[in-house]
């Protein structure tokens, strides 16, 4: 018993230890970049796929949105001498062969999904950059919170989508993530 607590203190004493560790302002911008290169790619998928006129609307309105954080991003990027140049959006990131595969009606409910799911992760990780003491750069951090209520408001529309019933018979449809 007294092994465990000991070992629960150290794990404790680590992570406290590394929450003070000072994050690469650079790392942040990258990943945020790569993110919402990532939901322009997911929006216009969803533009040419979707089944309904409700999906296409959102999807180009996360394009117009998603493009204008992207250029306030860049602008940003260059003024910290941030190249963003090398951000890629790996192939293996997104099940492009299955998406294929996919009906419109199956697409829609795959792109609720993950709209939701990409945008509570970059609302959750926005949050925890703003909170992290270490990341000492307030430029960044202004940005991200007022970036917060438009995300949030995506969140609440990808919810809030209409999506059609599925099919009962879904059994040969494989869809990676």
């Amino acid at each position: 018993m007294k092994k465990m607590g000991l070992l629960g203190s150290l794990i404790l004493g680590i992570t406290f230890l590394f929450s003070f560790v000072q994050e690469d302002i650079a790392s942040v911008v990258k990943k945020v970049h790569h993110d919402n290169m990532k939901e322009i790619m997911l929006a216009t998928m969803a533009k040419e796929k979707a089944s309904s006129e409700e999906i296409r609307n959102y999807a180009n309105m996360l394009i117009l949105d998603h493009t204008t954080m992207g250029d306030e991003l860049a602008t940003f990027a260059a003024d910290q001498n941030i190249d963003l140049s090398g951000v890629r959006i790996e192939d293996s990131v997104l099940p492009l062969d299955s998406l294929q595969n996919l009906t419109p009606v199956q697409f829609d409910s795959w792109f609720k999904a993950k709209a939701i799911e990409t945008h509570e992760a970059t609302i959750g990780y926005f949050q925890s950059v703003i909170a992290n003491m270490a990341i000492d750069n307030a430029e960044i951090k202004t940005w991200m919170e007022s970036k917060l209520p438009g995300l949030k408001s995506h969140l609440s529309a990808a919810q809030g989508l209409s999506i059609a019933e599925l099919p009962t018979d879904t059994t040969n449809v494989i869809i990676r993530q």
